[in-house]
This record gives C-alpha cells, structure tokens and sequence, in this order.
C-alpha cells in the first residue's frame, strides 16, 4: 500500500483533498480516540507518514517519480516473462480491393458505351438501332458496383457499456473526500423572532462512501454549480437557535447538509451496500461533511 493509498485520495490530488482526507482520517483512526487499540494506532502512524510526505512539494515530487520507476520495473520483468510472438501476415485491404474492383468495373461500362456509339454513328447507310441490351448491362454493372460497395461497407459496432455501473465495484482506488464549494458560502437566516443573522460557512468538503464512489463523484463535479446553489437555498431554513448551541451547532450543520445531498443527489447514506475493501456493508453518495475551519454566525 502506497502513501496516495493510506490517505485514499487520488496520485493528483489536490492540496485541499490530501489536507482534509489526513483531518479526516486522523479524526477516525486517533489513539485518543482509540483507546488501547494497537492496530488504531499504527494506522494513525502510518497516515502521518504519508501525509508528511504527500504535503510537502519535493518530497511528494520523488515519491511520485520513485512510484513510476517502480511500475516501470515490473512492466519489464513481466514483458521479458512473454515470448516473441510471431509475424503475421497482413490480410489485404478489402476496401481499397473493393475501390479497385469497383473503378475496373466503370472503365469496362465505359468502353462498352464508347464502343456502341461509335458503331452508331459510324456505320454507313443504316438506322440507328436501340441497344438495350448495353442499357440492361450499364444499369446492372452499375446496381452490382453499388451492391458490392454497400455489402463491403464497414459495420457499425455497438459501443462498450460505461465503465462503471451501477453496482460495478471500481477498478481502482479513487479520492473518498471531494471539495464541493469553491469559495466562502455566505447566508442570510432569521431566529424565532424574525431577526436576521448571517451565517458563514468555510470552503466546505464531503467524504464519499467507497462503493462506487467514481460514478457518484463524477455525477457531482457535473452538476456541482446547480448542488451548491440548492444547497445555499435549503441551508437559508436552518435553525438559528440549533446552530448557535454550544457544542452542538457543528453537529446539526452537518447533519442538516448530509440529509440536504441526499435530497439533491437522490441518495441514501444509510443504506447498506455489498461490502468493499474500504467498508463493510459498502455506502454510496456522501456520508460525511468535513469543515475545515469552524462556521461562523452573526
């Protein structure tokens, strides 16, 4: 397991997603919060290491070009495990066959034509007689080129299905936090008495279930703009009196923005999912909000 992988984000994360996956984690996996819990504890280790690694530029530059020389071993020693294979032979174009076959096919009607005009026209004394028999042997050669263009035609093939559907486990491990606002998120909220306050919400990030996490993510950097603006307009019913509680307001914003996602994304963080190799039973969409500074109410 590679430090990208103790983290579970993405090789080209972001500064933000590689910070908020390690608050994440450590959150989870902290030996205060895991008391004597050895296996707890060594993960937490493990997370710090890679953290310190991945956060900074150059040390996170050669572990990256250390990974790639790595892939780049085991490429070769599986290449030199293949045998040579041996040359084949090209089989023809059959379309650049079926242009030849088809412009000889013209130059023959050509000639017929050329040569049943000039007895026409040069023959003494004499009528000039129908032939429709070259008529009957243009229009067929004619019909069979096209035939034989039509039947060499190349075939529409059906397209591959998606590469990940519903209920398709990932071929890979992908980031498990997405940013979902860009900028401060700012709100106007009324308490009980009908007066206005002002809520502010720092650069808000959403840890994702592991089962098939890529089609959710991608599904929500589409319509990222239109989440943010559904979710500004719901959090402006949130309660001023549950917020301001001491202790307590953190835990009701998440709440209220983990039950508002599953409303927009038409998701359940609750419900169960065949088990991955991150969690068992597996959930899909968003199943935690991360803040990195606390909110502020006015």
């Amino acid at each position: 397991m590679n430090y990208y992988e103790t983290l579970e984000i993405h090789p080209k994360a972001s500064k933000e997603v590689v910070r908020a996956a390690y608050k994440s984690l450590m959150q989870r996996y902290h030996p205060d919060k895991n008391p004597d819990n050895a296996e707890a504890a060594r993960h937490a280790a493990l997370i710090a290491q890679a953290y310190g690694v991945i956060s900074d530029d150059n040390q996170r530059s050669l572990y990256d070009l250390q990974l790639r020389e790595q892939a780049e071993k085991v490429y070769s020693r599986r290449s030199e495990n293949y045998p040579a294979q041996p040359l084949r032979r090209t089989p023809p174009n059959r379309q650049a066959v079926a242009k030849n076959n088809a412009w000889y096919a013209w130059l023959l009607i050509s000639v017929i034509l050329l040569s049943g005009f000039l007895i026409l026209f040069l023959a003494p004394k004499k009528p000039p007689q129908p032939l429709p028999h070259l008529d009957a042997q243009a229009e067929g050669g004619a019909q069979a080129v096209k035939q034989n263009s039509a039947n060499l035609a190349p075939q529409s093939l059906p397209l591959p299905p998606p590469p990940s559907e519903p209920g398709q486990r990932p071929a890979g491990l992908v980031a498990k936090t997405l940013q979902l606002s860009s900028s401060v998120m700012t709100l106007s909220l009324k308490d009980e008495n009908q007066r206005d306050h002002v809520l502010s919400i720092p650069l808000l990030f959403i840890k994702v279930g592991s089962y098939d996490s890529e089609k959710f993510i991608r599904d929500v950097e589409r319509r990222k703009d239109a989440i943010n603006r559904q979710l500004a307009d719901r959090l402006t019913y949130a309660s001023y009196e549950e917020l301001a509680r001491k202790d307590e307001g953190e835990k009701y914003l998440k709440k209220f923005i983990l039950d508002a996602l599953d409303s927009i994304t038409g998701t359940n963080r609750f419900e169960e999912y065949p088990p991955t190799g991150l969690e068992s039973p597996g959930r899909y969409g968003a199943v935690d909000i991360i803040l990195l500074e606390p909110f502020s109410l006015k």
